[in-house]
């Protein structure tokens, strides 16, 4: 399966590993880019592996989630052949900004 990254979702990504890397070098930057890659593949091979987010349930589509290094989380929706992350969330935000951030 096809998986996409919307502008909202690779910028969370970008500023998550902008802020990775200098808090805790490099090395844990890469640590955790390569953790998003490896969730990357785990969603084009079996997206539905994978619980609805309980949190967007109220949505008109069907969101789920994918943890990556404890907390933080892809938030994806599946559409025909394609999986699209919404949005890169990270845990300790409070929980109403991503209803908000994903009905923008």
């Amino acid at each position: 399966m096809n998986v996409e990254w919307t502008p909202q979702a690779r910028s969370a990504v970008i500023e998550t590993m902008i802020y990775i890397e200098e808090t805790f070098g490099t090395k844990t930057m890469l640590d955790f880019a390569d953790a998003i890659a490896e969730s990357e593949m785990y969603l084009a091979r079996d997206p539905y592996m994978f619980k609805i987010e309980p949190l967007l349930e109220s949505c008109a589509d069907t969101f789920r989630g994918l943890l990556v290094k404890k907390i933080n989380k892809i938030i994806y929706r599946i559409d025909n052949n394609c999986v699209y992350i919404v949005d890169f969330w990270n845990l300790r935000m409070n929980p109403e900004k991503l209803q908000n951030r994903i009905k923008d």
